[in-house]
């Protein structure tokens, strides 16, 4: 019985755990091109970035560009930027869902000749869940004479944090 129950744990905790995002692993090829992009946990406001090795002939620094260089899903509506000559951000055109798992698909043979292989890096990422727990434990007047003054007490708790007296 007790083996049952651990194989039923141990089955419970790998499924959970288990994202799609977990299961992505970038060919360590795309070093060559590529020496980072967004990855892990990102900010509902955060940008997606990708950034080369070498810097790209015709970039420009803050320029929109034109070709379609992200794939996001569940899909993402933005535009793409130039940040530097070797940087480009995707922006969304809106905050992203609280909790959200992302798998990007970036097209690196729009910007540049790469074997087959190397033509779409996928990479995986997502959103922070937002959540905030709060305890109301009362106002109390800083001076009995005077009620216009008063203090709030209790707590706030979020996942990143611990709490806040």
């Amino acid at each position: 019985m007790k083996k049952v129950l651990t194989l039923c744990l141990i089955t419970l905790l790998w499924s959970c755990g288990e994202t799609e995002i977990t299961r992505i692993v970038v060919d360590p090829g795309f070093s060559s091109y590529v020496s980072g992009f967004t990855s892990g946990i990102i900010s509902s406001q955060s940008t997606i970035k990708v950034i080369l090795i070498e810097p790209f002939e015709g970039a420009e620094d803050g320029t929109e560009i034109d070709k379609e260089l992200f794939e996001f899903e569940p899909a993402i509506e933005g535009k793409a930027f130039w940040v530097d000559d070797q940087t480009i951000e995707f922006r969304p055109a809106s905050k992203l869902p609280s909790g959200e798992n992302f798998v990007g698909t970036f097209y690196l043979k729009e910007l540049m000749q790469v074997p087959d292989e190397f033509e779409e890096m996928r990479f995986g990422f997502m959103v922070i869940k937002q959540n905030l727990f709060v305890a109301f434990e009362g106002l109390r007047s800083v001076d009995m004479n005077d009620f216009s003054k008063q203090e709030l007490f209790g707590s706030l708790r979020t996942p990143v944090m611990g709490p806040i007296q």
